[in-house]
Formats: C-alpha cells, structure tokens, sequence
C-alpha cells in the first residue's frame, strides 16, 4: 500500500516539475517575442513543447515566431520550408484544442502562411475554417476575399499561359486584331463622350451668355468680349473637360485597387 502510495507521489512531482519547466519556457518565450527577438523566442517555444508535445499555446506561439522571423530574401527553397514548419506549428496548436477562439487564431494564422507559398487554394480553406470557428471576425473576412481573388488571377494566367501555348499564329494575330479594335472602339467612344460634353458644356455657356446679355441690356451696354477673352474662355471649358475625363479614370482605377491581407494574430 505504501509502496503504491510512493509511485502516485513521485508521479504527481514529475508532472509538476514538468508543467513547471514548460511553464517558464513559455514565459521566457513571451519576454523574447515582445522585445522582437523572434529566433530566440522559437527556441524558447520549442522548448516548451519538448516539455510538453501537446502544449497549445507552445505550437501556437512558435508559428508566431517562425513567421516572424522569417526573411524574404533568403532562398525560395528556404523560405518554403520555414513557411512549412510554421504551417505544422499551426496544425499542431489546431489538434491539441477544443476552444473555438484559438482554432479560429490558429486558422487565421495559417492561412497567411499558405498566401505567403502563394497556395492560395489553401489559404481560402483555411480562412474558411476560420470563419467557422469565428464567424465574426472582419479580418478573417477580407483575407478571405483576397486570397478568393488571388486564387481566380492565378487561375486566368494559368489558363492563358495555356492557352497561348495551344494557339497557333494565326489565332494569334487574330486576337491580337481584335483587342487592337476593342482598344480603338473604346478609344472612339470615350472621345465621342467627351466631345458631347464638351458640346453640351458649350450649349450652356451660350445659355448663360444670352441671359448674361439680356441681363447686361437692362443695366446697359457693354462692351463685347475681345478675342482673347473668348479664347481664354475656351481654354477653360476645354480644361474642365479634361478634369472630368481624369476624374472618371481615378475612380475607376480606386475599384481596381485590391487591399493586402492582415498580418497574424498573436496569442
């Protein structure tokens, strides 16, 4: 009985000493990763989950650091596997929780890793697990969008890589023909509308001359407009067109705009 009683004893002791050595891993890991001093908070991180493999916030958190001290300028070679080990960190943090909030972080995480690998496939899906841990969460929501658009442009390149491969020349230079005529039509079109706006911002300049005039005859004779006078005010129709034109091709270059994702959530 008492020998029993010894074995639960020392078995309780380890697993305290253990929780203790993961518990000071994991602090010092936090104090490195707050001064920006990433490798060294890896290192402090991956000791914690040697004290304890299914330490959450030790996977968690290592991803975090992995991340963030990742240098874009190394090898591609490199940098896919750091992105990898940060991806399994992730994964790992996923597997070893029940709480929504977490995994919600967690998938949020790793969906930036698979846009950084350019996976973006991956990104999505792991935006949408997100989500659904999380349903709420805006930022979670606009990456979503963004790799969702990624996606679909790395889809159209691929299909017109492909597609220009299987082309032969002729088929070739008749789409070159047709979007030469697009771009002249649309070049025509935008001419012609500035053109009637032009005419239609002339109709009323003339409308506002006449009843100038007719307000000038009841207070007297004025002296006409001298040429230079009317050429000035041509300039100035001419340049308020051109304010429009440029007006309507800075909103439609705001709609194109796309935003970047947002950066990793910490724990």
């Amino acid at each position: 009985m008492k020998k029993g009683l010894l074995i639960i004893l020392c078995l309780c002791f380890s697993l305290l000493a253990f929780a203790q050595k993961e518990h000071n891993a994991l602090r010092d890991g936090d104090a490195s990763y707050k001064q920006g001093d990433y490798t060294q908070a890896e290192e402090e991180y991956l000791r914690a989950t040697e004290e304890n493999p299914n330490s959450v916030k030790g996977h968690y958190n290592r991803g975090n650091a992995i991340y963030k001290s990742i240098d874009p300028s190394i090898d591609p070679e490199q940098l896919d596997q750091r992105l990898s080990k940060a991806a399994e960190e992730y994964l790992t943090a996923i597997e070893n929780t029940d709480d929504k909030d977490i995994k919600a972080q967690a998938y949020h995480n790793l969906g930036n890793t698979y846009l950084e690998k350019q996976d973006f496939a991956k990104g999505l899906e792991a935006y949408k697990n997100a989500l659904r841990n999380n349903p709420n969460d805006l930022d979670t929501k606009k990456n979503l969008m963004y790799a969702l658009r990624q996606m679909q442009q790395q889809q159209q390149q691929q299909q017109q890589q492909s597609g220009e491969g299987e082309k032969s020349d002729e088929e070739q230079e008749q789409q070159e023909n047709q979007e030469q005529q697009e771009e002249q039509e649309q070049q025509e079109q935008e001419q012609q509308e500035g053109e009637q706006q032009q005419e239609q911002e002339q109709k009323e300049q003339e409308k506002e001359d006449q009843e100038s005039e007719g307000q000038s005859q009841s207070q007297g004779d004025k002296e006409e407009p001298t040429p230079e006078e009317k050429s000035e005010e041509e300039v100035l129709r001419q340049l308020k067109v051109m304010d429009e034109e440029e007006k309507k091709v800075q909103e439609k270059l705001k709609k194109e705009q796309r935003s970047d994702y947002k950066s990793e959530k910490d724990w």
